[in-house]
């Protein structure tokens, strides 16, 4: 086997870009449900906060805002979700998880076709 054909045997093997995006949404996610639990028994930890504001930024980073309108929502509800951040409310942040399982979801009707484009090319 010559270098290129392990390489190329390697990628069918490695995460694809939506995989690492649907990774971190979903870990996002996660840690949205887990503030909202904290929110509802009244004891909001900060490394709770302090992990969901590094995933929040890291979305925020990946975000292409020149590629149209999508991005530039996303990012706005990035930016909704860090505002909440500074004083959680149980009911808004309610609404916060809703839009973000939206995407997650999203995302993950797209994964197949996605991936498949990326490995052709």
């Amino acid at each position: 086997m010559n270098a290129h054909q392990a390489y190329s045997g390697s990628r069918r093997h490695s995460w694809t870009r939506i995989d690492m995006v649907i990774a971190l949404y979903q870990a996002t996610l996660t840690s949205m449900e887990q503030l909202g639990q904290e929110l509802a028994e009244g004891q909001v930890l900060p490394t709770t906060q302090m992990k969901l504001q590094r995933r929040l930024l890291g979305i925020l980073a990946g975000l292409d805002l020149s590629a149209g309108d999508l991005p530039m929502r996303i990012a706005q509800l990035v930016r909704w979700a860090l505002s909440q951040l500074r004083t959680p409310n149980p009911q808004v942040w309610r609404q916060v998880v809703k839009a973000f399982r939206t995407i997650c979801e999203a995302y993950e009707s797209i994964r197949q076709e996605a991936a498949e484009q990326e490995l052709a090319s």
